[in-house]
């Protein structure tokens, strides 16, 4: 069994023999009393966390899986490591009974020491200083040879842990307390023919006190981890205890102390600094960990030790990009914090803009493409027309090379004049939208289209509840949500729910009190709720923001007032950071209240609480009156279109053709590309960025008949 200690020294200790019920630890308020030099001293209550080292029976184990420190003989400071206070001479005093205690200066240039206990065992210790601020993480290290024999002899405390070594006459094996039972690790070592430790063992205690829970190292291997603390409470380690036996020596060759993570490279750092910055930067990475691997990424997406670029040198950085990077040392440290930034490069090289297919009212092809375009499980993309076919619009395929197809047309009862903003796929490959009139009471439809080509009419608007729908999103219910722009209880535009079946919900009824004339397809938030827009009177600086629960309940976010936007037309997109983008066709910075001067637009950034902040306001020639909803590029950008302003601003009625815009989320805009008539004119549909990482999209007119056009934007390359 183990031996309980002189209750005036230490608490009591379980009984290997009785591993699931152990002895309760006494309140952590005790103190140790004892007389050292002839002077009385009161030390803290060694907390309910306590690390223990002895020998008794062995117990068959499975092997844990292995992780090598990143240290031989020592704790690295290039892996981050900040050594604590026990690297050099250590003041050893007794904590109980007597003891012989021999100390010198090792090989290794720590402490050496050979404790010879009297009888009964004694126990000696080296306090910790508190640290300013505490630590959440500390390392104890040890090189020892402690005695071994059937009953333990050996210990070692840390306060909040407990380890046991036990012997079966042949070999060793370590146990771990958690407060509550032993644990068999997976440490198994030799022993001597009289029951002592063969080898000098090394046993590395991490002690995380914020998890409050710890990991033991054996030789350099884990043999376990996430034991709980005894004492939930600990909040630093003040105290390391060893125990020595009455008749032989123990060694303990090495004994360090850590505060920092060696397991952890340092993060990336990048110079010159993330910022704004008028031409191309050429950017270097490094981490403070030595011999670390860098991995980087420009597109948005998360470095990991698999993901990623390996850096093997400076970045030139030409365009507007978000820059992020990973260290590691495989197998050894694990991955360093993610270091992210964004550079803005205000003078970027142009982008490559293409038309790839001109409408020209020829066939049944379909004139005025206005939506969005929406690329298919297979690769293509789809879109509508609003004419063509019957003369009520077409659905089309269109190849990434330029290559389309009519795929389905509107015939009335499938519906009329399909609404911009509108495709989305289900994962059987089925496509649904909707459309401005037709079905059975001639008010618009939810459609739907199968792989095959198959259009119908998946629910029918009546006009009573519901009219001229705005567009579909998929919510996490699998249903489909979206806004009509009229009728309801006030014919102020409805907020719908359908099903795959074709159930039509009306959820909410808009009346000038919430809100009129919703206008954008709706975007779910982490909440489950839908969030959209309103545009309000027409000769007014009006508009909102609200949301929606699925239930059908109405909350209004934001008014617009002419000078923070005015009449958003689109909807919204959820960033990254949790918020909402969006867009209005008016107001801003131009703003006034003369109708003949609206303003040329916003584009904004919502909490989901509705706190409004205007990044950017159009001023004509960098863009104006942008109409449709802005998406999230794969390199965490915002890219737009507007549909008037630009290169031919005072052209095309004096508001010019329109642009392709990207915005950081801090709000620096770069126009990408200027629409000019030839190349398309007056896009009102949003961007869609394909698996080639191109941008693809409509505009409504231009063109060879200006009939509208198909176009591809290639991004100038991140480096």
């Amino acid at each position: 069994m183990v031996p309980a200690c002189p209750s005036s020294a230490y608490y009591p200790l379980p009984s290997l023999l009785d591993m699931d019920t152990p002895t309760p630890k006494k309140n952590a308020r005790n103190r140790i009393v004892f007389h050292f030099n002839g002077f009385t001293c009161c030390l803290p209550a060694f907390r309910r966390f306590v690390c223990l080292l002895g020998f008794s029976t062995g117990l068959a184990l499975s092997a844990e899986g292995q992780v090598t420190l990143p240290y031989a003989t020592d704790f690295d400071a290039t892996f981050g490591f900040s050594p604590g206070p026990l690297n050099g001479q250590h003041s050893w005093i007794v904590l109980s009974g007597s003891a012989d205690i021999t100390t010198t200066v090792s090989d290794l240039g720590t402490q050496s020491v050979v404790l010879k206990a009297g009888s009964p065992a004694a126990m000696i210790g080296v306090p910790f200083a508190a640290p300013s601020p505490a630590q959440p993480v500390i390392y104890v290290d040890c090189l020892m040879k402690p005695v071994a024999s059937a009953s333990v002899s050996s210990l070692i405390y840390l306060d909040t842990s407990l380890v046991v070594l036990v012997n079966n006459g042949s070999q060793g094996q370590i146990f771990t307390y958690d407060g509550t039972s032993w644990i068999p690790t997976s440490a198994v070592f030799p022993l001597n023919s009289d029951g002592t430790s063969l080898d000098w063992m090394r046993l590395t205690f991490r002690l995380d006190f914020t998890a409050k829970t710890w990991d033991l190292y054996f030789d350099e291997t884990l043999a376990a981890q996430g034991v709980a603390f005894i004492d939930k409470g600990a909040a630093y380690l003040p105290f390391f205890i060893l125990q020595g036996d009455p008749t032989s020596p123990s060694y303990l060759n090495y004994l360090s102390v850590g505060a920092v993570n060696p397991l952890a490279a340092a993060a990336p750092v990048f110079s010159p600094a993330p910022g704004t910055y008028a031409s191309a930067q050429t950017v270097t990475v490094a981490s403070a960990t030595s011999g670390a691997i860098i991995r980087c990424t420009t597109d948005g997406s998360t470095p990991t030790e698999t993901n990623g670029t390996v850096y093997s040198g400076p970045i030139s950085i030409n365009r507007t990009t978000m820059l992020k990077a990973i260290a590691y040392v495989s197998g050894i440290a694990s991955d360093s914090p993610v270091t992210s930034g964004f550079y803005a490069i205000t003078n970027a090289p142009a982008i490559s803009l293409n038309v790839i297919y001109n409408f020209t009212g020829s066939g049944t092809g379909g004139i005025h493409p206005d939506t969005n375009l929406l690329q298919g499980s297979d690769g293509n993309f789809y879109g509508t027309t609003g004419t063509g076919g019957f003369g009520l619009g077409n659905v089309f395929k269109v190849t990434p090379a330029g290559a389309l197809t009519t795929v389905a047309s509107f015939n009335g009862s499938t519906g009329t004049y399909p609404n911009y903003e509108n495709l989305v796929q289900d994962g059987s490959g089925n496509i649904y939208g909707t459309t401005e009139n037709g079905g059975g009471s001639n008010y618009g439809t939810v459609f739907k289209l199968t792989p095959a080509g198959v259009l119908s009419s998946l629910a029918s608007f009546t006009g009573t509840y519901e009219s001229g729908s705005q567009g579909l999103v998929k919510g996490s219910d699998d249903n489909f949500y979206g806004t009509t722009e009229f009728e309801g209880n006030a014919n102020d535009g409805t907020v719908f729910k359908v099903t795959p079946a074709g159930i039509l919900t009306t959820l909410v009824s808009f009346n000038s009190a919430t809100g009129i004339y919703p206008n954008g397809r709706l975007v779910q938030g982490s909440d489950g709720n839908f969030y959209g827009t309103t545009y309000g009177v027409y000769n007014q600086p009006a508009g909102t923001v609200f949301k929606v629960t699925p239930a059908g309940v109405l909350t209004t976010l934001v008014a617009f007032n002419g000078a923070n936007g005015a009449k958003p037309s689109a909807g919204l997109v959820r960033g990254s950071d949790g918020n909402f983008y969006g867009t209005t066709q008016y107001g801003g910075s131009t703003y006034s209240s003369s109708p003949y001067n609206p303003g040329y637009g916003t584009i904004f950034r919502m909490t989901p609480a509705g706190v409004l902040t205007t990044l950017f306001s159009f001023t004509g020639p960098n863009g104006a009156a942008p109409a449709a909803s802005m998406i999230v590029g794969s390199d965490g950008n915002f890219y737009g279109t507007t549909s008037g302003g630009g290169s031919t601003y005072g052209t095309n009625g004096g508001t010019g053709f329109g642009t392709a815009f990207m915005m950081t989320p801090t709000g620096i805009l770069t126009t990408l590309a200027s629409f000019t008539g030839p190349n398309g004119s007056e896009p009102y549909g949003s961007l869609t960025q394909g698996g080639d990482g191109n941008f693809y999209g409509t505009a409504e007119f231009g063109g060879i008949a200006n009939d509208g056009v198909i176009f591809q934007l290639i991004p100038a390359p991140a480096q």
